[in-house]
């Protein structure tokens, strides 16, 4: 007994002592990791072989969320075990909740397309500026506005709808860059050369510091979704341009302050104007920037300038026709210049137009006939000192006096006259002014350089006693008398009185003109037109003609470019005057200034009344009606004779002189031409 004992005892220990050296193995446990936007949202660490348990839903506002991800790929807690460690990160979609307004599209602002447009080559000439490289300029006297032209949708999610919207105000994300040397740097926060910037209108302020220099701007609306954002240049408008000192104008009313009147009726009428809508009536910008069209109704002028029911009889026969028309002699808008100061006009390629302005009909306040009458009334006026300086550049005019035979438009409006300061007239187009250009009375530089004029009813220019008027690498045409009257300005005084002088270079001037037109009636001018004409039988047998044809012989037209006559009258006179004309390197046309043989030819002419020639090639001669005859009185009879060749001719006739286009003989004249 004692022997199975022992023996059960050592057996169970050799089972115990062989048990204990058996060591469980503990199960292996992995980290999970949950990731939202970037920062640890939770870590939990799990048995392998484990499922995860997916905690609570992220919000994030704005969003949706998507679910956990590993990298693309969607995490299933359902079916997926551990058996590493696992980074799971939230992803999320952004909320189209119901009636969400989104942006659409993003496009250039309109008015900077229009001036894009406006500086293209164009079809039909006329309407093409000549420099077609000027840079936009804004000014920085108040906000310009560079607001992209967006599209708004409203979508409406649940149903699965949207449709465009119109949306006034909406954030925008607004950079401005500076031009240092060839390249732009992004001006920083804050920045000396900004005085506000308006993220709403998108109105960007420019200091005074910003004058002179290149910018760029780049405008992007914000609130884009993430999808836009992944090509956010397709929703960025850019541009650039140049600040300069002045005021950014937008509408007619703007142009207000232009006029710096202090005293007079015009003065007070101004005044009342401004305060009325809103504008200083103290304040005078340097300069006047356009960033649109503009139509100047009457709406956007002071009742003064214009005849109203109390200021007329009713009685009056010519009643109903000067009520609401335009007084004679006044002067828009007008601005006095100070010794030094400067005044200019950029048009940024934009149009000004006053076609809907009535015409002068009373000369002088007197009541008025049948006829026209001639206009003394002007849209600007510049005056002051000589040593101070204005400019009109890049626009695009349009009057109210187109060349018609319709003697009424002969009241439209003088577009400028400048009397006082030098002046420029750059890169302009004119078309239907009664006159364009006025250079008034002013003994400094008038220069108009590449500009175009189409269609007035008068001429292009009006020369009143001004000495250095200049015309240069531009393009006339069209006007219903000549393309330049100048007048000797009070030729009877004892000092002379002051001689008109204009210099032609490089420019098409061509007022084809038959003499019937209506500023040859409405001057009484149309009489000596045949008798002029019945001249032209002087040249002809020699191949020579100041004369074009209609294509049926029916009609005679002169390419009339100057007329030079008596500052007394507003027509042809018989007054012996002086002046000149010169055209690019030709013999001026001067009454013999600096030639004493033309002098005793039209001592002699001018005395008898009979009409005397200068070719453009320095030939003389007059007629005493059987044919042509030199200084020497002997018959001009040899076809190769200097009074037969050049491109101009100008007529010394009863104190005047008259400069005409000269053509080969049997040329014809197309209105399509």
């Amino acid at each position: 007994m004692t022997k199975k004992l022992t023996l059960f005892f050592v057996f169970f220990a050799l089972v115990f002592s062989l048990a204990s050296c058996v060591v469980e193995k503990d199960p292996a446990k992995y980290t999970v990791t949950f990731i939202v936007d970037g920062s640890e949202y939770q870590k939990i660490e799990y048995i392998e072989n484990s499922l995860v348990t997916k905690p609570n839903n992220p919000e994030k506002v704005g969003y949706d969320f998507m679910g956990w991800f590993v990298g693309d790929t969607l995490f299933n807690f359902t079916t997926t075990k551990v058996t590493s460690n696992l980074t799971l990160v939230a992803k999320f979609s952004e909320k189209q909740a119901t009636d969400t307004i989104i942006v659409y599209a993003v496009s250039t602002p309109e008015e900077i397309v229009l001036f894009n447009e406006n500086r293209k080559e164009k079809e039909n000439k006329r309407t093409e500026f000549f420099d077609l490289t000027q840079t936009y300029v804004v000014g920085d006297d108040n906000g310009w506005i560079f607001k992209p032209a967006c599209t708004f949708y409203k979508v409406d999610v649940e149903a699965g709808t949207q449709e465009e919207v119109i949306i006034n105000e909406w954030e925008y994300d607004i950079k401005v860059y500076l031009l240092n040397g060839d390249k732009f740097e992004l001006l920083p926060e804050g920045s000396e050369m900004i005085d506000a910037i308006n993220k709403v209108t998108c109105a960007i302020d420019f200091s005074t510091n910003a004058i002179g220099s290149a910018f760029k701007v780049e405008v992007v609306p914000t609130g884009l979704t993430n999808k836009q954002l992944e090509n956010v240049e397709d929703y960025t408008v850019s541009f650039e341009f140049e600040v300069v000192d002045g005021y950014n104008v937008y509408n007619a009313k703007e142009l207000a302050y232009m006029d710096n009147r202090t005293s007079g009726a015009q003065a007070d009428a101004w005044k009342a104007f401004k305060e009325a809508n809103g504008l200083d009536a103290t304040f005078a910008p340097t300069n006047l920037i356009f960033h649109k069209n503009i139509d100047i109704t009457v709406n956007d002028l002071p009742g003064y300038f214009f005849y109203s029911a109390a200021e007329l009889n009713s009685g009056d026969s010519d009643y109903d026709k000067a009520l609401g028309s335009m007084k004679d002699y006044e002067n828009i808008y007008q601005r006095n210049l100070a010794e030094n100061q400067t005044f200019n006009i950029f048009g940024n390629y934009y149009k000004l137009s006053i076609e809907t302005l009535r015409e002068v009909v009373r000369f002088d306040g007197k009541l008025s006939g049948e006829a026209g009458t001639n206009s003394h009334a002007s849209l600007f006026r510049i005056e002051g000192a000589d040593n101070a300086n204005a400019s009109l550049q890049n626009i695009n005019m349009i009057g109210n006096a187109p060349r018609v035979e319709n003697s009424i438009k002969a009241g439209g409006t003088i577009l400028i006259k400048v009397e006082g300061p030098a002046f420029k007239a750059y890169n302009n187009l004119a078309a239907c002014f009664f006159i364009a250009y006025f250079p008034n009375y002013t003994f400094t530089e008038f220069l108009m350089e590449k500009c175009k004029a189409y269609d007035s009813f008068n001429s292009f220019i009006y020369n009143w006693g001004s000495d250095k008027v200049i015309i240069k690498d531009c393009e006339m045409i069209g006007a219903g008398g000549p393309v330049i009257i100048q007048d000797h300005v009070r030729p009877q005084n004892a000092d002379g009185g002051k001689i008109a002088h204009t210099k032609i270079i490089n420019s098409k001037l061509e007022s084809y003109v038959v003499g019937t037109e209506g500023w040859f009636v409405n001057v009484g001018a149309s009489a000596i037109i045949p008798g002029i004409k019945a001249l032209d039988a002087l040249f002809t047998p020699f191949g020579k003609s100041f004369l074009k044809m209609s294509s049926d012989k029916s009609l005679s037209y002169i390419n009339l470019i100057c007329v030079n006559k008596s500052g007394n009258a507003e027509g042809i006179t018989t007054e012996k005057i002086k002046g000149s004309l010169t055209i690019d390197d030709l013999d001026a046309f001067d009454f013999g200034a600096d030639d004493p043989y033309l002098t005793g030819l039209l001592d002699q002419t001018l005395a008898s009344g009979a009409p005397a020639f200068q070719s453009s090639k320095g030939g003389y001669g007059f007629t005493n009606g059987s044919g042509l005859f030199d200084v020497t009185n002997t018959q001009i009879l040899d076809p190769m004779h200097t009074i037969y060749q050049g491109d101009y001719l100008c007529l010394y006739y009863s104190g005047m002189a008259v400069i005409l286009g000269y053509f080969e003989a049997g040329q014809i004249y197309s209105l399509e031409a």
